[in-house]
């Protein structure tokens, strides 16, 4: 990880914290939907959503809801070649934690999901993909269910000449040089987010137990590799199970085990 004083708004820690300030998350929004949202019951960073049955949870950048729509808007700056699943499953979960609430399927509120990306995510060299359900014998009618998927690509060719609020936003998410007021507001709180000194800890925490994960990621797929080679050793040389457990520094117990039920 960065350096925090290194950090850039396109970096999701930083992101999040400067868009943690409702005018600006509310303004953001404006911007990029092009419509007008009269307030903001409440913005939470980085809010983690996981259905009880599952252990796999999500972590929403900036999860936003007012009386009669929510928001979600994610910073991606990396292509890991999933974003339509992602966004399948981030809508899935956005709803169920709706539904916690009250059952009647009536009542969910439209969603809408934001990815803001730094690269192109479709490969069209469009600024904008919005995404809409058509029913396929008929596609000029609109299957609307109320979710909404936009997705924003910071390298198209378009930006350069896009002279608008929204060019100029998403211009300085890409070179975080302001060029209006608003960006200029931004850019006053990512300096302001420089200082802070408990956002500093809190990043310097964060990095701290993500060095420990990779470390403990490695170190258990080490193990997993010696125990692999014990095991190659035993069948393919015939060699004695607790010598080789010794010569491989491998638990004799686990070895014997992975014997007798290999794993597939």
């Amino acid at each position: 990880m960065k350096p925090y004083n290194e950090l850039t708004i396109q970096d999701d820690f930083l992101f999040c914290k400067v868009m943690s300030i409702p005018h600006l998350c509310r303004h953001m929004i404006e911007i990029l939907l092009d419509i007008e949202v009269d307030h903001i019951e409440f913005v939470t960073k980085q809010h983690m959503i996981a259905p009880e049955y599952d252990r796999r949870s999500i972590r929403l950048d900036v999860y936003v809801k007012n009386s009669d729509k929510i928001f979600d808007v994610e910073m991606q700056t990396t292509d890991k070649k999933n974003i339509e699943k992602r966004v399948r499953y981030y809508q899935a979960l956005m709803d169920l934690e709706q539904l916690e609430h009250q059952s009647d399927f009536k009542k969910l509120k439209p969603t809408y999901v934001i990815f803001i990306c730094s690269f192109d995510p479709f490969g069209m060299d469009l600024l904008s993909y919005t995404v809409q359900q058509t029913f396929i014998e008929k596609n000029v009618v609109h299957y609307d269910d109320n979710t909404n998927k936009v997705f924003y690509n910071l390298t198209a060719s378009e930006l350069k000449n896009k002279h608008s609020e929204l060019g100029n936003f998403l211009r300085y998410l890409n070179s975080s040089k302001p060029n209006d007021s608003f960006t200029n507001e931004i850019d006053s709180a990512v300096t302001e987010a420089k200082f802070n000194t408990n956002w500093r800890k809190e990043y310097m925490t964060v990095n701290m137990l993500l060095q420990e994960e990779h470390i403990k990621a490695f170190e258990e797929g080490a193990a997993q590799q010696k125990l692999k080679s014990a095991v190659i050793a035993v069948e393919k040389f015939h060699l004695p199970v607790s010598d080789v457990a010794r010569e491989y520094d491998v638990d004799l117990s686990e070895l014997e085990k992975q014997l007798e039920h290999p794993a597939v």
